[in-house]
């Protein structure tokens, strides 16, 4: 008898690819139809690390002039027009066939968990990556505590001695 071990897991993670294409090919045609009015995702990472935020947001097609940075509070927004892909002329001479990038006015607003020093950003932009440096501010940082010990004086043949007690009652009698 040939018995077959499956992986458990197997089934769940298939189950949630199905449920993703579901979704995304949902919001596609959404999107192409023009159902869907909050206009393009702008997908974004963050990582904490060294007293700093570096958070990494892709951009293709655009320059650093078009896109717009601003702070409120914890919460920092990223604005910008995604362009056209294809002129008015374009589509109406052709078909369009699969339109999966997102085109149009976005904004994406995220807020970090820790103070941060907002007019010490860094903003930088590479090959349609934008690369924000946010300091945390000094007093929300984590901070390693060094726990102090007691040196006792134990010696080779000598006692420890303990420290003595302070009595903070005082008897007063009155005679």
């Amino acid at each position: 008898m040939l018995m077959r071990w499956s992986d458990p897991f197997e089934e769940v993670f298939s189950l949630r690819d199905a449920m993703n294409r579901l979704f995304n090919e949902a919001f596609v045609r959404i999107g192409a139809l023009g159902w869907w009015s909050s206009g393009p995702s702008l997908p974004i990472s963050v990582l904490e690390q060294n007293g700093r935020y570096y958070v990494k947001a892709l951009l293709p097609g655009l320059k650093p002039d078009q896109v717009d940075i601003t702070v409120q509070g914890h919460t920092i927004t990223i604005r910008g027009t995604l362009p056209a892909l294809f002129s008015e002329e374009e589509l109406q001479q052709g078909s369009l066939l699969v339109n999966e990038i997102g085109t149009g006015n976005f904004a994406r607003s995220f807020t970090l968990p820790k103070d941060f020093v907002s007019d010490r950003i860094e903003a930088s932009y590479d090959h349609g990556m934008l690369t924000l440096i946010v300091p945390v501010a000094e007093y929300a940082q984590t901070r390693r505590i060094a726990i102090q010990t007691q040196p006792h004086l134990v010696e080779a043949g000598q006692p420890h001695e303990e420290p003595a007690q302070v009595n903070h009652r005082e008897t007063v009698q009155v005679g």
